[in-house]
């Protein structure tokens, strides 16, 4: 139960942190499918409805506790991947 908390934590810090990469900072988005969801749907909606998906996935296929573990370290990665990339782009401002 607490990697499922921890997984739903961890998707909204990557909400956070893609949104305000990609609103303030001119980043872009390197996973493809969801820069093109993003071109089509905006950023909050298309990164809301990436991680509903995620959700749904998660209720439906009741993956074993390892399944969870193994996301939450592959997340946490990505958001210390975006937290380096907005302290850089706030280093690289005027």
């Amino acid at each position: 139960m607490i990697w499922i908390a921890l997984l739903v934590l961890l998707q909204a810090a990557d909400i956070a942190s893609t949104f305000y990469a990609l609103t303030y900072l001119g980043g872009r988005e390197l996973n493809p499918f969801v820069r093109r969801l993003i071109e089509r749907a905006g950023i909050l909606p298309a990164l809301v409805a990436v991680k509903a998906l995620l959700f749904l996935a998660c209720c439906l296929l009741k993956p074993p506790p390892l399944a969870y573990q193994l996301l939450c370290v592959f997340y946490a990665f990505i958001l210390l991947s975006n937290l380096r990339a907005i302290n850089k782009g706030r280093d690289n401002r005027p």
